[in-house]
């Protein structure tokens, strides 16, 4: 009503990672976006750099114009191989949905449950994404944190993807991933997420 254009931004959470059974976040919050993009796991790990955009009206004009829509590698003109193996993903998600479900089963208890009562962490997640922050007041003690985080993690054999500006990290598993491997994983996590907040106590005893 207001002549303004919407476009859903999914490159992280598209393809069904949302966990709301629905292939688009947009879809299942009923938003009517005029283009939603998503990201390179179109490709299916078959090698090629995919990324991909739907739009409601528009596409037979940009096909007919000198424009185009291809940046830099990212968005690079993709192989048929690649295109044929995007149109299954894209037909195949759905049969995830129930994967989907049980990989946020297992993250919400290890993450959002147990650390439910944590005032130094805040945990974000849904679906097959899920994020922790150290969230301490001083910023000197989430960085001491999150430092002591990723060396135990890293002892522990468990290697999230770090996100040190915000001081935290996330992870997101592939749909038929173990999920008993699943669970270890983030038991792993958990361990190194309450050493890391019991050395930072130790580390204030110390000074006292």
């Amino acid at each position: 009503s207001y002549g303004i254009s919407i476009c859903a931004d999914e490159i992280m959470c598209g393809l069904g990672r949302h966990g709301k059974r629905s292939i688009f976040l947009s879809k299942s919050l009923g938003l009517n976006a005029d283009a939603v993009t998503f990201g390179k796991a179109i490709a299916g790990g078959c090698g090629e750099m995919l990324s991909g955009v739907l739009v409601k009206a528009g596409a037979k004009k940009l096909a007919v114009t000198d424009r185009t829509s291809f940046q830099s590698h990212t968005y690079a003109g993709a192989s048929a191989k690649a295109l044929l193996t995007a149109t299954q993903v894209l037909r195949e998600v759905p049969l995830w949905y129930d994967a989907i479900e049980s990989i946020n089963s297992i993250c919400n208890q290890h993450f959002a449950v147990y650390f439910e009562k944590e005032e130094a962490v805040k945990v974000c997640g849904q679906g097959a994404m899920w994020g922790l922050m150290f969230t301490q007041e001083r910023d000197e003690d989430r960085k001491r944190s999150f430092a002591s985080f990723e060396e135990i993690s890293n002892s522990l054999n468990v290697r999230p993807y770090y996100v040190k500006r915000t001081n935290g990290f996330m992870i997101s598993p592939v749909y038929d991933i173990d999920l008993e491997v699943l669970k270890e994983g983030c038991l792993r996590l958990q361990k190194a997420v309450e050493q890391s907040l019991k050395s930072k106590e130790l580390d204030i005893d110390s000074r006292h």
